[in-house]
Order: structure tokens, then sequence, then C-alpha cells
């Protein structure tokens, strides 16, 4: 089982603590167009997960762990669809 896996349900779990403080960030990010070429690869986002974990940022990690998982997902769908 990968990391992603194992850390998913922890952080998802303690991501719900009370003492977590919401935080609002805004991003100009122009034309949507190119958003393709600046997509975070997996290894990107497990990177920025880990790192998340390291400053104690339980939520961020556990939205890193959705994200990759919803790319895996998607990943292994498309493969399924292109082999049938």
């Amino acid at each position: 089982m990968e990391l992603t896996g194992l850390l998913e349900e922890p952080l998802r779990n303690a991501a719900d603590t009370p003492n977590m403080t919401p935080t609002t960030l805004h991003h100009n990010i122009g034309r949507a167009g190119d958003l393709d070429a600046e997509r975070p690869t997996i290894a990107d986002l497990q990177r920025a997960q880990a790192h998340a974990l390291a400053q104690g940022d339980r939520r961020r990690a556990a939205a890193y762990a959705l994200v990759i998982r919803h790319r895996v997902v998607q990943a292994q769908s498309a493969a399924v669809r292109d082999a049938a």
C-alpha cells in the first residue's frame, strides 16, 4: 500500500479538530487555458503533503491526500477505459 493510502484516513479524522483556524487565500491565476501545463504531478502533491505534515498542518495534508486519491482514481479509470 502506498503512503497516501496509509495517511488519508488518519489525516482526514485529525483535520476535524476544533483548534484549527480557517485560512483564506486569494489567487489571481489569470487565463485558465494554460492550467494543464501548470498541473502538479502526483509526486509534487506527495512532496507538498509531506511538507505540510512536517509543519504540523494536518488539514492541508489531508486536502493533498484527497487530491492525490482523486487523481489516482481518475488515472485508473482512464487506463481501464483505454484498455477496453
